[in-house]
């Protein structure tokens, strides 16, 4: 990881377009990396894969800039907030300052967690960039399948006005969006929330067909 490198991030994984992490089509940047290791979270083989990119934080927000038609980018991992603080703040402010791109945010972490570990003069500047954060941990026996949070206890917060006219209906939703597709390796690629049991069923169903699941860690053409 480039967590000891303040210019650098690392990434495992790119999506240019989905509609089950957030509202609206959206763009996904996985980052590398998650200390807290909750049990049956769904990105642990990511987590633990050595495949990865590392990215100045203005060579990524140009690649999520360039993206058609996408009126939002969602973060998640790993945990973004393993990253270089200095270079999670570089990114969320370019992204930012361009105007067009919401900003959602996944961490294990809460709230009130990020507010006493960041450092003070990054604290605001991050968490204003951000118009949804997801916090909390994975609790695998509190996965309900409520929309975009992975179990119950996480919560959703509505840090700027862009979204908060949905913060009623998410609270209460199940409508989970679970998306598959073939990478360009050949990998299977899943996005979304699954339900709970749904990655190991999928491993042993796959392990009784000869198969393995893997994770498409190419950079993309930029």
């Amino acid at each position: 990881m480039d967590r000891d490198n303040p210019s650098r991030l690392t990434v495992t994984r790119l999506q240019e377009r989905t509609e089950a992490l957030g509202p609206g089509l959206r763009a996904v940047v996985w980052f590398h990396g998650c200390a807290l290791r909750c049990p049956g979270c769904i990105a642990k083989e990511m987590n633990e894969s050595k495949e990865n990119s590392s990215w100045c934080p203005d060579q990524l927000a140009r690649w999520l800039l360039s993206l058609p038609e996408i009126e939002g980018v969602t973060l998640s991992g790993g945990d973004p907030f393993d990253q270089s603080p200095v270079a999670l703040q570089q990114l969320l402010e370019r992204i930012r300052a361009d105007g067009r791109l919401s900003i959602l945010c996944y961490t294990g972490r809460t709230l009130e967690q990020l507010e006493r570990a960041l450092p003070h003069p990054l604290r605001q500047s991050i968490l204003d960039c951000l118009d949804v954060l997801i916090d909390g941990p994975y609790i695998e026996a509190l996965n309900d399948g409520g929309i975009w949070r992975g179990s119950s206890n996480q919560k959703i917060h509505f840090l700027s006005p862009r979204y908060r006219h949905l913060e009623a209906s998410v609270s209460t939703s199940t409508e989970r969006r679970l998306e598959a597709r073939i990478g360009a390796s050949g990998s299977l690629e899943l996005t979304g929330i699954p339900p709970r049991g749904f990655m190991e069923a999928l491993h042993t169903r796959l392990s009784e067909s000869g198969l393995q699941l893997e994770f498409d860690t190419s950079p993309p053409n930029l």
